[in-house]
């Protein structure tokens, strides 16, 4: 793993949660309508699930591709950014958004290498260890809207405050991914598929098949001949994985959405306590990581799922025991009496995401073909992108103290769903033994 693979994904958990505490009242002071913050919040995803399987594909069929598309990926995430920063008009920021969200396909380049050059025992703690950079820079994001809460000045004609400044700070900090990716990154090109064949010659069965594979692989160039298998997404397990991670994140992320506008109903929180509780959970997020990582090598990731599904319960059921109070007592005087509640759903939903998303990375790169790990992994990617698209939608249309105890009770019936059927294919969900 490349030192500018952790540091694309930091800068990609930095950059979406960065701006989830201000966008709501970014888009107030420009008159938006009601209901257009998840449209905002889903148009970064959307040209994302476009953009993902078109940058896995080509990472899989070019020797000296990944570097280009990570400056790639730098380059329109800066122009994204710093559209957000100007935002005249609530349908620039949803420009500004889509137009960000573009560069945040070339994950699935990252994640295709990373699945072709390392072996079945360590690929899922090498998966953990980038999306815990990730969870990373979601953790430290809102100490950033803490220190910019009370900015107020003027660059030029431009004013910079609390909601656009954070698309100033992004701009910045891909501008300076982009020199490190120019000046320190070398892109391995024919060593990474030599890598990854190598990986193959390690992972067979006997001796003789080993030899083949490794010869076959290195001198004949095969890994750039494979054509993407598509049977192989009509077996049962990869359609559950695939799905499974669009159900998680729609529940996961429409949650997240509902969040500014809830607490603001509930507890009267401003952008600066909405800094602290998303600070807050994406610390619980990133020690989830870490055990993670610690563990990847001792069970497997069929049993990490499981984990995750029984933790994501345990939270949901929360999240509507909270929800129904609200609603029962709508005259509730002291509402910070079920705080308590909130803050331990938040605590079992930071430390089961990890389970759930890492666990079903890694194994579906080990149930699809390794050849074409760039393109399969965006074909996942696009599953999750549907997830963000849908789930900010669902969460914002139903951010009322009313439609509350809904959202609640949807998503914990589909994660009961999910989880029965993770249950019933349970010993389907195992490596596959031709890589």
């Amino acid at each position: 793993m490349n030192h500018s693979h952790g540091l694309y994904f930091f800068f990609t958990g930095l950059t979406n949660t960065i701006i989830l505490p201000t966008v709501n009242g970014y888009l107030i002071s420009l008159d938006a309508p009601n209901g257009f913050l998840g449209a905002v919040v889903a148009s970064f995803s959307l040209t994302g699930l476009i953009s993902a399987p078109v940058f896995g594909f080509i990472t899989d069929k070019t020797t000296q591709s990944l570097k280009l598309c990570l400056i790639v990926s730098a380059l329109i995430e800066i122009a994204g950014n710093l559209m957000y920063f100007v935002g005249t008009s609530y349908s620039m920021l949803c420009i500004a958004r889509l137009v960000a969200g573009i560069g945040s396909g070339a994950a699935s380049s990252v994640l295709g290498v990373v699945s072709r050059t390392t072996s079945l025992g360590k690929r899922t703690s090498v998966i953990s260890v980038l999306t815990a950079l990730r969870e990373f820079g979601v953790a430290i994001a809102p100490s950033f809207n803490i220190i910019l809460h009370n900015v107020n000045g003027r660059m030029g004609l431009l004013s910079i405050n609390q909601f656009n400044s954070p698309g100033l700070v992004m701009t910045g900090a891909w501008t300076i991914h982009l020199l490190l990716l120019t000046v320190l990154f070398k892109d391995s090109g024919t060593n990474t598929r030599q890598n990854a064949s190598e990986v193959k010659y390690q992972q067979a069965t006997n001796e003789n098949e080993s030899e083949l594979l490794l010869t076959e692989d290195i001198h004949n160039g095969s890994l750039l001949k494979h054509k993407p298998n598509l049977k192989q997404f009509m077996r049962e397990e990869v359609i559950l994985c695939i799905s499974a991670n669009c159900i998680f994140v729609v529940v996961f992320n429409g949650l997240e959405t509902a969040a500014t506008p809830l607490t603001l109903l509930y507890f009267n929180w401003d952008s600066l306590y909405n800094s602290y509780m998303f600070f807050a959970a994406g610390f619980c997020v990133l020690i989830s990581y870490v055990v993670l990582g610690k563990l990847s090598n001792r069970f497997s990731d069929r049993t990490f799922l499981l984990l995750g599904c029984v933790g994501s319960t345990i939270s949901y059921s929360l999240i509507t025991v909270c929800s129904f109070i609200f609603v029962l007592n709508e005259n509730i005087e002291t509402p910070n009496s079920v705080l308590p509640l909130v803050c331990l759903s938040i605590f079992f939903l930071g430390v089961s995401l990890p389970f759930v998303l890492v666990s079903i990375t890694s194994l579906f790169s080990k149930i699809t073909d390794l050849e074409n790990q760039g393109f399969n992994q965006g074909i996942l990617w696009v599953s999750r992108g549907i997830g963000l698209i849908l789930g900010p939608i669902w969460g914002s249309s139903l951010a009322t103290r009313s439609r509350m105890p809904i959202l609640g009770s949807v998503d914990l019936t589909l994660i009961l769903f999910m989880t029965a059927l993770i249950c019933m294919s349970f010993k389907k969900l195992v490596p596959n033994t031709q890589q």
